[in-house]
């Protein structure tokens, strides 16, 4: 299947490239860390594995089923489960990113963090925006384990905060 037979047209792939520049140039990703996803219909669109979200190519971006099965593109991040998982809970949204922002993994380090909200009501943007913050124990990146974890998270949640790992939070 080519990039023309699937549910993401160029202007999509763009915006994915750019927004992916935007959070590496910010350092809210760095190096080769953090992945993207759009979903549209019964399709996802990634950032390929072992990617650099600031030098994204829109030609190589991965497309998916929902269910995981590799249909376009270069090979999805090993952390597309992390997207699905969300995505199964929360039908309505259509976008995911995980970063590895140095800030939320400093957090996630904090000892006697709170697990059903690790932070406070911060301001009003965050409590709308975000509400609960749950977070997650350490598991293998792209492992069962963490996508069962985060899977649980996100009957709650549409944000996680993965200990010693990063952020994740779907959007509409």
């Amino acid at each position: 299947m080519s990039t023309a037979d699937t549910n993401f047209d160029d202007a999509v792939r763009i915006q994915m490239v750019r927004l992916g520049a935007a959070l590496y140039d910010r350092g809210l990703t760095p190096g080769r860390t953090g992945n993207l996803s759009v979903r549209a219909d019964d399709q996802i669109m990634v950032t390929p594995t072992d990617s650099c979200l600031g030098r994204l190519d829109a030609t190589r971006l991965a497309v998916t089923t929902l269910d995981g099965q590799h249909i376009a593109g270069d090979r999805p991040s090993k952390e597309l489960v992390l997207h699905r998982a969300l995505y199964r809970h929360h039908p309505t949204c259509t976008a995911v990113a995980h970063l590895h922002s140095t800030s939320a993994v400093a957090v996630s380090c904090l000892p006697d963090l709170n697990t059903d909200d690790a932070l406070p009501p911060i301001t009003p943007y965050f409590v709308m925006r975000v509400g609960r913050l749950p977070l997650i124990d350490y598991a293998t990146p792209g492992s069962v384990e963490l996508e069962q974890q985060v899977s649980r998270a996100s009957e709650r949640s549409r944000s996680v905060l993965m200990r010693n790992h990063g952020s994740l939070a779907a959007g509409m």
